[in-house]
Parts: C-alpha cells; structure tokens; sequence
C-alpha cells in the first residue's frame, strides 16, 4: 500500500507517493534524490541520519516517511484547537453579555409600546377637545352677529370679532398640530 506525502525539505515542498512502510531517510535519498543524509548505524545512536523536522532534530532511520507528514501537521492541529477554545470562550463571554441585555431591550420595548397607546388615547381627547372648541367658536360668531346687527356699538362688535378671529386661528392650529401626529 502507498501513500502520496508532500514534506518541505530545504525550504521547498516536494510531492512523492511512498510505501507506508517507507522509512524517512530511504524516502530523502531514494525517493527524493537527496543524498546528504547517510545512514550509519540503523539504530538512531550514530547520528549520521539526524535531520530536523518542525525544528526538533529526529533520526530519520527510525521514522517513517508518512509519520513526518503526521508529525508536520501536530503542530498545526494544536493550534486550531487552541484557536476553538479561546473562540468558544468568548463566544460565552458575548452570550452573557447580551442575555441581559435582551432582556432589557423586551424591556423598553413593552414601555414603548404602552406610551404609544397612551399617546393615541392622549390624541383622541385633544381631537374631541378641537371639536368642541370649533363648535363654540362658531356660535360665539353667530352671536356676535348677532350682537353686532342689534347694537350700534362698534367697539364692540369689533372686539368680538377679534375674539372670534382669534378663536379660529387657535382651532385651525390645533387641528393641524393634531392631524400632524
């Protein structure tokens, strides 16, 4: 059975398929031509065969060539779940953080909404009082007609047409204010 490995030897990756029982120096010198490392001893005494993997000197007489692309990747595994764990951490951290915070905004929401409903009801009474005060400005008007056509008093009937003048302004602004909200 063989397996396709790619190992960084000298700084550039290189791409080979070797038997799973393959032992790394026999894959540098044979597979991949790189004669430097010799083998003395077999035993991992000599340490003719030394080479650095992940910067940790191992004797590639006794390693297998697949191992050093498992062990390559140790390093990076680790790492990973160090990186899940700090994330998971401040994943809880976030959820304690915005529990209460959503609580809250329920919170201001149910606030929110019982001011409206007390605006509208707030809304309605000054409409009615609009009504209202429209009504009597109107039969003051008469009135004052009223007044005006059976007195020769001028002074008067023009003050109670200021009056009704007045009144008719402070209606039609309170009418427009209300239709506005």
């Amino acid at each position: 059975m063989t397996q396709t490995i790619t190992l960084r030897v000298n700084g550039k990756e290189r791409t080979v398929e070797v038997p799973v029982q393959r032992l790394l120096i026999d894959c540098l010198r044979y597979d991949l031509g790189l004669t430097g490392t010799k083998e003395g001893c077999s035993v991992g005494v000599c340490g003719a065969c030394t080479v650095l993997m992940d910067g940790q000197m191992i004797s590639s007489c006794l390693t297998l060539a697949v191992l050093a692309v498992a062990a390559a990747l140790l390093p990076v595994l680790l790492t990973l779940k160090r990186v899940a764990l700090r994330a998971e951490s401040v994943l809880l951290l976030l959820e304690q953080e915005i529990r209460p915070m959503a609580t809250q905004l329920q919170v201001l929401a149910e606030e929110l909404r019982t001011l409206s409903r007390q605006a509208s009801r707030e809304l309605d009474r000054v409409g009615a009082v609009a009504g209202r005060v429209d009504d009597l400005s109107r039969r003051i008007g008469k009135v004052v007609g009223l007044v005006g056509s059976m007195t020769r008093v001028g002074q008067f009937v023009g003050a109670a047409t200021g009056v009704k003048k007045g009144l008719d302004v402070f209606i039609a602004k309170l009418l427009t204010k209300n239709r506005g909200q």
